[in-house]
């Protein structure tokens, strides 16, 4: 879900995501398809205040979209390992 995107169906409110906040291990902070960038400026600052992990997206629709954000892991095994990759993750994006 794209958290803070108001032009998409499912985004979330701040009180939603602070009543499911126990809950959340990262939260997207970057999508590639937001026609807005305030979007993921509020998603990345909700994920800072809250000290959550940050997960990019590139949503392609289509082949030139592909790779517009990644999000490369180190290696994981299990739930937790991958809550550490992803704390070590690199993330491009354009």
């Amino acid at each position: 879900t794209h958290p803070f995107d108001a032009f998409r169906s499912g985004h979330w409110d701040t009180r939603e995501l602070l009543e499911i906040l126990p809950l959340v291990d990262a939260i997207e902070t970057f999508n590639a398809r937001c026609l807005w960038g305030g979007f993921n400026r509020r998603a990345r600052q909700f994920a800072e205040i809250h000290h959550l992990s940050g997960t990019v997206g590139s949503d392609a629709h289509a082949a030139f979209e592909v790779g517009r954000a990644t999000l490369s892991l180190p290696p994981f095994e299990d739930a937790e390992s991958l809550r550490r990759a992803i704390r070590n993750s690199i993330t491009r994006t354009r």
